[in-house]
């Protein structure tokens, strides 16, 4: 099927897309932006009727079943920054896992490139996308009978506020802040990690305790830890090993400031899932293309263990194996691990809306009902 993209006003014809008859609005202002260039689609507000009545970007176009062409019809808006009644309706939106209203909101051309908009802060929406993205459950369906094409399934939420020109290295104003590629890391969300590295995600932020692909070894995550490698992290970027414990650190244990590698947990992991073969291969990859990764702040490790050092590394190992590794659902209590990844967070004050029956708790339990 051909498609024909028309300017809503003028009626001047732009260009001619082939697509299948799953086109949806977003597809349109996809290609539209591109074309012209614009920033980002919100830039773009789709009308295939022609009328004073837009469509959801998300909503399928239904084209004609008597011919093989189609028109449709845009428009292009300026941006704006989101004001605070923006805002508080995307915290809304986000927390009922709403993505076409979602959209509908950010396609009014609304910029999510500045830090402390109006209302709040933008690093909370991206970490509310990352958190209701990776719950189970499903994506709230509109009331209209609609057909809905989310673009990324999997992670759509957070996809479609990385594409209002959100950062996704942005850090939530704490002390001791959480960064996004280790939330995605820890929460062992291949789908998100992907996203967030092909968003610019760094994948190794200065804000970061532990190096996220130290957290991907540990956690057996052998997807992940691909998908690092191959955004060129380092394998042999060193961190205190007493810091993958879930315990408060302490600069006076002596053994707790030994130098560890992601290579160096890996070798000493001793189940079938230990991404030792993943390092090797993808470090050899690295080496080919002239990869290096020696610097003045962070020295490839040289030296063995000592023998404590080595007993605090197989207590996190199994730390992990057992409750510290990816967020597993459980009420009235977390790890000292997750609480710190929580408290990193810049999370909204949710709607009275989210607070739910004790046996819906029970049911799916996601982080977001673990905080204060």
């Amino acid at each position: 099927m051909f498609v024909d993209v028309r300017h809503g006003l003028t009626g001047e014809w732009l260009l001619q897309m082939e697509t299948d008859s799953n086109l949806s609005g977003w597809d349109v202002m996809i290609k539209v932006a591109a074309f012209l260039g614009l920033e980002t689609p919100y830039q773009i507000t789709v009308n295939p009727e022609r009328t004073t009545t837009t469509m959801s970007p998300l909503h399928l176009i239904r084209p004609d079943p008597l011919t093989e062409r189609l028109e449709t019809y845009f428009i292009v808006r300026p941006m704006q920054y989101p004001t605070a009644t923006h805002y508080r309706q995307l915290i809304v939106a986000l927390d009922q896992k709403n993505a076409v209203e979602l959209s509908d909101i950010l396609s009014h051309g609304l910029d999510l490139s500045l830090t402390v908009p109006d209302g709040g802060h933008t690093s909370a929406l991206l970490a509310l996308a990352i958190l209701r993205d990776h719950d189970p459950e499903d994506y709230t369906v509109a009331k209209d009978t609609r057909p809905i094409k989310y673009p990324s399934p999997k992670a759509c939420l957070t996809f479609l506020i990385l594409q209002a020109k959100a950062d996704p290295n942005i850090l939530p104003p704490k002390q001791q802040p959480t960064t996004m590629i280790a939330l995605a890391v820890a929460l062992g969300n291949q789908a998100l990690v992907e996203l967030l590295l092909g968003a610019g995600a760094e994948v190794h932020p200065e804000a970061a305790m532990v190096p996220p692909l130290t957290i991907a070894v540990l956690n057996q995550d052998r997807g992940i830890v691909r998908a690092l490698l191959r955004a060129l992290a380092d394998p042999w970027r060193s961190v205190h090993v007493g810091a993958l414990l879930d315990r408060p650190w302490s600069k006076w244990v002596f053994s707790w400031q030994e130098p560890v590698s992601a290579v160096q947990v890996a070798a000493a992991q001793s189940s079938t899932g230990a991404c030792t073969d993943i390092l090797i291969s993808e470090s050899v990859l690295q080496d080919e293309v002239g990869i290096n990764w020696i610097s003045p702040q962070y020295q490839p490790v040289t030296s063995v263990l000592s023998e404590r050092a080595t007993m605090v590394l197989s207590r996190a190992i199994e730390d992990y194996r057992q409750h510290t590794g990816p967020h597993k659902p459980r009420l009235e209590h977390e790890s000292l691990r997750w609480r710190k990844i929580m408290a990193g967070l810049y999370l909204p004050a949710l709607p009275t809306a989210r607070h739910q029956p004790q046996e819906s708790r029970e049911l799916h339990c996601p982080l977001l009902q673990q905080v204060d």
